[in-house]
């Protein structure tokens, strides 16, 4: 008797071990580091031979378990993805696949490339699709989203990050009409290449050519700070004491001040 009753007590501790280790603990669908990684994202089989283009979609389910959305046929080329319909993004970093009941299905994390690799011996990757601007993140964005999820900032980005803030932006050195803030957090892919950050004009705005520009990313480079519009173009600026200067100074002047 005492015997089965510990072989039970055993068999419960397991059990319970196991279903902790598949209910990882995962970040709402509301936080910033799941907007930047939801989107259009291919999963692969076999080196490519077969592709499967899924979307990791923000909409909650349950439990921060997310819709997972593909196409049947798209499902059939990959079998084994037929039970996928969740999925969730770890603290860690790693991107989980759930069955329709919300049991674990696959689990992603990231390797050198940027690309995300199926543990447990499937042969599967998970690789974000290059889109639009406003679209889902390429490889740098979603390597930038896990530094900010550990809370890193790697040595060439800490001077960027240092930037990072509100600024008081206008035509006059000292007069700063619209806010402008510049965030730590991966944005739209500049069409010159190179890491971006988002920039956010505040809506109250009055000023009709910063509107009309409309930047929504921020980049920087040698000593200076690059706003990026919605349509592509582009606006330098270089440190002047402690604002920065529209740089070169053609038509109207724009200056930024931290505030």
């Amino acid at each position: 008797m005492r015997r089965a009753a510990l072989l039970a007590l055993a068999t419960l501790a397991f059990t319970a071990g196991g279903a902790a280790a598949q209910s990882p603990k995962l970040l709402a669908p509301s936080s910033q580091p799941v907007a930047a990684v939801s989107g259009a994202w291919e999963i692969s089989l076999g080196g490519g031979e077969r592709k499967c283009r899924v979307q990791l979609n923000a909409k909650e389910i349950r439990g921060r378990h997310m819709l997972l959305g593909a196409p049947a046929a798209c499902k059939a080329s990959i079998p084994i993805l037929t039970q996928a319909a969740q999925w969730g993004l770890g603290e860690d970093g790693a991107i989980h696949l759930f069955k329709p009941d919300g049991g674990a299905l696959y689990l992603f994390r990231r390797d050198a490339t940027g690309g995300f690799k199926a543990e447990g011996g499937a042969d599967l990757v998970l690789e974000p699709v290059g889109k639009s601007a406003q679209e889902t993140p390429r490889s740098e964005s979603v390597t930038a989203t896990l530094n900010a999820l550990n809370g890193t900032v790697p040595a060439k980005d800490a001077d960027r990050a240092a930037l990072a803030g509100s600024y008081a932006t206008g035509r006059a050195r000292d007069g700063g009409a619209c806010e402008l803030r510049l965030e730590r957090v991966p944005g739209p892919r500049a069409k010159s290449g190179g890491p971006v950050w988002t920039a956010a004009l505040d809506a109250a705005c009055s000023d009709e050519g910063l509107r009309i520009f409309d930047p929504v990313g921020w980049q920087y480079e040698n000593g200076r700070i690059f706003l990026l519009a919605k349509r592509g173009s582009s606006i330098g600026f270089t440190r002047d004491g402690d604002a920065w200067r529209k740089d070169p100074e053609s038509g109207r002047p724009l200056w930024m001040r931290k505030k």
